[in-house]
């Protein structure tokens, strides 16, 4: 039985589609439940049971309310992927004079991060990771077994411009990963990440699409394409199954040797 958080579009999507394939029932989480009821309405043509449950993952009474319904269908939680995020592009501060591509992709991309935009970056990225995973560890203690996979960024090894809150919570949900990896093993607990570098999604289209940023980024790619949520899940199942019971407190960077 599997959480998969932000699961109702792109790469969170892909993971608890391919996560269900291999037999487990799934509960997708996020703010907009018609994306969510639609995954769990095709998680159910593949056979294993799911649950869409809306949630502001940012918030401690929701992400309770979530792991208490997750535990009133399901009994249990084998399995917790802490997919939620979101990233902003901007300076981190005014730079007067500065012009730069990117501003006819972004709105608003020449209005810096203030206390609230970066609390929010670092909120949606890292806290979320935090309070699922303090929600759902007492009932997989119990247990004596859980997954808890993060999906971390290859930012923070190579980092983008005008993403110094995203690179910041994703280093910080490395670490994050590998504490809480020493801290429950004891507990047979296993605690790991994977690390997408560029992934083709609805969301992330237009830069793809675009003639300039979409071959800056084709050309960075050793592997000469861009990935796709289904290789971020294949990982995540190799993490969530059996086959990884040696591994722990380690992340996978799936980047088609971006960072090489």
């Amino acid at each position: 039985m599997a959480i998969v958080t932000g699961g109702g579009r792109g790469i969170g999507k892909s993971i608890a589609l391919t996560l269900a394939e291999a037999g487990a029932d799934v509960v997708v989480t996020a703010r907009t439940l018609k994306l969510l009821e639609e995954t769990a309405d095709e998680i159910r043509k593949l056979g294993t049971r799911a649950l869409a449950v809306r949630a502001d993952l940012t918030s401690e009474q929701d992400v309770e309310a979530l792991v208490d319904k997750t535990i009133s269908e399901f009994a249990k939680i084998d399995i917790l992927v802490n997919n939620a995020g979101a990233i902003q592009s901007r300076p981190l501060v005014e730079m007067p004079g500065f012009k730069n591509y990117l501003a006819k992709l972004v709105p608003d991309f020449y209005t810096p991060f203030n206390l609230e935009s970066w609390k929010d970056e670092i909120d949606t990225n890292l806290t979320t990771a935090y309070l699922a995973t303090a929600a759902v560890l007492p009932r997989m203690i119990q247990a004596g077994n859980g997954k808890i996979i993060n999906i971390t960024s290859v930012e923070p090894l190579r980092p983008g411009s005008f993403h110094v809150p995203y690179s910041s919570a994703k280093w910080g949900l490395k670490g994050f990963t590998r504490a809480l990896a020493l801290e429950m093993a004891k507990y047979h607990i296993y605690v790991n990440a994977v690390a997408p570098g560029y992934i083709y999604t609805e969301m992330s289209s237009f830069w793809h699409d675009d003639p300039i940023v979409g071959k800056r980024m084709f050309e960075q790619v050793p592997l000469q394409r861009m990935g796709k949520p289904r290789d971020v899940a294949l990982a995540v199942l190799f993490l969530a199954s059996d086959a990884s019971n040696f591994i722990t407190g380690h992340e996978i960077p799936l980047d088609g040797g971006f960072c090489l």
